[in-house]
């Protein structure tokens, strides 16, 4: 049976560029505007597949925040549920009045589940940025645009 959650470390290890969904880019900058506007963060599962050193995100699912303001807590039943089919491989989080660089709890989070973790920040004009950790500690992984 296929891997339906996460990335191994294997996979992390190899891991060198992620490339995007231009639909699923756009969604996830509008929706950290529209979260920062109401006054908190945008979250989201990140579905794709991992091709030796490309990790490849071609769908996104929100998820609710339970945490009120601009902190970051999804239920785990939040990022099982949903009926996807695809491979759940990251998660997105925007940071509202601050650079899309990982927070000291975003790095506890990055170190601890096998995922890559997608921050957009609000300084600097809404930057996407992408970050993931293997033996080698965190690493940010460039980005590329992809039609599909």
């Amino acid at each position: 049976m296929p891997r339906r959650f996460g990335l191994t470390a294997a996979e992390m290890r190899v891991l060198e560029e992620v490339r995007v969904n231009a639909a699923v880019r756009r969604v996830m900058l509008s929706s950290a505007r529209r979260a920062a506007a109401a006054g908190g963060e945008a979250c989201a599962a990140l579905y794709g597949t991992a091709d030796g050193p490309v990790l490849r995100i071609g769908m996104q699912r929100r998820l609710d925040n339970a945490a009120s303001g601009a902190c970051l807590a999804v239920p785990v039943a939040s990022l099982l549920g949903g009926g996807c089919q695809d491979r759940l491989v990251g998660l997105f989080h925007s940071h509202p009045r601050s650079e899309a660089v990982p927070s000291d709890l975003d790095r506890l989070a990055i170190a601890r589940l096998p995922f890559v973790w997608a921050i957009v920040g609000a300084t600097g004009g809404w930057t996407l940025r992408f970050f993931a950790w293997s033996a080698a500690g965190l690493r940010e992984l460039p980005v590329q645009a992809a039609r599909r």
